[in-house]
């Protein structure tokens, strides 16, 4: 999960300079060797994107794995609420998952510019949640707990304001939609499941609700900083 907030690390990094990117991207790269080293016996990294290339090509290959996010919006008005394979060609070899690359991309370079010109913590907490909102509102092949990590950074926001409204606020919001996705996604019982249906109206509800938290999140992270 740690490759959604790829773009706030890489903008802090960046921050500091050239040499301060080659210090941490080093360190990074040291921890990612003695992490890998335990499980070099049993195929190492080469099994790891093999198993990647699996799930991603053969398993998970669908729009949303019930993550109420612009693509559930899609499965609901065309399919009513089931998957839709990711591959589906858009225009030449073009499909669904690289256009979900090419927006989260542009977005999560958006969103790192922002945290550059900007080298505060605050910013940097905002980038993250950003960064997390982004990969779960435009990737495929999204969880519908893929959103979790933001609702941790949000919490480093609460005493601060966002405009006139509090992030405690913003906060509270994301929380209530985001559970109500994990409990319709995968009910605790038939009864509650019957109450909160994953499709149909709660669920474009739930996904429009989501799609309009990511972009004030976003554009709070690419605010130009104020004196």
């Amino acid at each position: 999960m740690a490759w959604f907030w790829a773009s706030g690390y890489a903008a802090g990094g960046l921050r500091g300079g050239v040499r301060e990117l080659a210090r941490t991207g080093t360190v990074g790269l040291a921890a990612l060797v003695v992490l890998w080293l335990p499980f070099i016996p049993a195929g190492g990294p080469l099994d790891y994107l093999a198993n990647l290339s699996t799930y991603q090509g053969e398993i998970f290959n669908v729009l949303s794995l019930r993550a109420w996010n612009a693509w559930w919006l899609l499965q609901e008005t065309a399919a009513g609420g089931n998957f839709i394979a990711d591959d589906i060609a858009l225009a030449g070899p073009i499909t669904f998952r690289h256009l979900g690359f090419a927006v989260t991309g542009l977005l999560s370079l958006v969103v790192a510019a922002g945290i550059i010109r900007d080298p505060r913590p605050r910013t940097l907490f905002v980038g993250l949640a950003a960064s997390v909102l982004t990969f779960f509102t435009f990737m495929t092949q999204m969880h519908e707990r893929y959103a979790y990590a933001t609702l941790l950074f949000l919490i480093l926001l609460l005493p601060q304001r966002i405009g006139r409204l509090s992030w405690a606020w913003l906060w509270l919001a994301f929380a209530v939609v985001f559970s109500l996705n994990l409990v319709a996604a995968i009910p605790p019982s038939p009864e509650i499941g019957a109450l909160l249906p994953i499709a149909g109206a709660l669920g474009v509800v739930g996904s429009v609700g989501l799609i309009a938290l990511t972009v004030v999140v976003v554009r709070s992270a690419t605010r130009p900083p104020t004196a």
